[in-house]
């Protein structure tokens, strides 16, 4: 009888652990949405404080200006990237021959 019940004491452990660690994961992931929402919102912020300087920038019809110790640059940047969409349709075979798989993995958070 006294084992009997030290399993069951045990598994009571066990299960107060696994609510514990439960409840700890509860909490980073509420910590982890505060964090990403504060990080947005400075993010916004910034991105505004950006426009106003590229405001002032096309006001003054420049790509370059030095205020205070800084130097402000917004150029126009010309790049060429290759079309694979239009590729694949045209040669289909030889994209197939050159495209491979890749295996990434995502973390994300659902309610």
């Amino acid at each position: 009888m006294d084992t009997f019940i030290q399993v069951v004491i045990k598994d009571n452990s066990q299960e107060a652990q696994r609510r514990a660690r439960e409840q700890e994961l509860v909490s980073k992931i509420a910590e982890l949405q505060e964090l990403e929402k504060l990080i947005e919102e400075a993010k916004e912020e910034a991105d505004k404080l950006k426009d106003e300087i590229k405001a002032e920038m096309t006001r003054q019809n420049t790509e370059e200006m030095t205020v205070g110790g800084y130097i402000v640059r917004w150029t126009t940047v010309i790049s060429n990237k290759f079309d694979s969409t239009a590729f694949k349709k045209v040669m289909p075979e030889l994209y197939k021959a050159y495209t491979k798989a890749s295996i990434s993995r995502r973390f994300s958070i659902g309610k």
